[in-house]
């Protein structure tokens, strides 16, 4: 069962997390080996999705396409839950990824969900931070554009004339026997203020990942 995205708060409406916090939730995946698989993730959404209808990424390199797609049309073979929101009756993704789920053979899933759920009750955390799973880790900062019009969002790390806002996103590591943050991810806007991103008129068609690599080009943004 998907939580519902429609509803979730901008990222500019959730609270702080304070960095002792976010070192807890870091701690807690080291405890159960799971710094390579998952990280911790700002609950939020952009923009309403229309009813039967799931936000659903693809990984192209080290960028990250994420588009509406509706449930009829879904390949349930090639996708698994991505980012996890705590509720009463466990954790539910209200955002997907195509690719098979990462391997979490040797994992006490049962344990380490329980274990993570107690912290964030315990600091009122539910409906703020998340779980994410990654296929990948970069220590490389990651932004996000928002691209409300065609509901999609496009993450990439090296786009141009944009300003990162909000931390999102969170991936840990150890370095020198201590816990590190790495793998950041942003919510981006362009640097004339434009948030969710504009398209100079008209506006192009993004059917595919090529399509938004080029109209983004010709922005100057990538």
């Amino acid at each position: 069962m998907f939580y519902s995205y429609n509803g979730l708060p901008d990222d500019a409406r959730q609270p702080t997390i304070s960095t002792q916090l976010v070192m807890a939730m870091g701690g807690i995946l080291a405890k159960y080996d799971l710094l390579e698989k998952v990280g911790i993730h700002l609950i939020h959404g952009h923009f309403n999705l229309p009813v039967d209808t799931i936000l659903v990424g693809s990984n192209y390199g080290d960028c990250r396409w994420t588009k509406a797609t509706t449930l009829d049309v879904l390949d349930l073979n090639n996708i698994h839950g991505h980012v996890f929101v705590c509720t009463e009756r466990g954790f539910h993704a209200y955002e997907c990824q195509t690719g098979p789920l990462p391997d979490l053979s040797g994992v006490d899933v049962g344990a380490f969900l329980e274990e993570f759920a107690s912290f964030l009750k315990k600091n009122k955390l539910e409906t703020v931070v998340g779980l994410e799973l990654i296929s990948s880790r970069d220590a490389a900062p990651m932004s996000e554009l928002i691209l409300s019009s065609s509901l999609q969002t496009i993450m990439a790390p090296d786009f141009k004339k944009c300003l990162d806002t909000r931390q999102t996103g969170w991936q840990f590591r150890h370095e020198s026997g201590e816990l590190r943050v790495c793998g950041q991810t942003y919510h981006a806007k362009s640097s004339k203020g434009h948030d969710p991103f504009e398209f100079n008129a008209p506006e192009p068609i993004l059917d595919t990942f090529e399509d938004l690599r080029c109209a983004l080009g010709k922005q100057g943004i990538w």
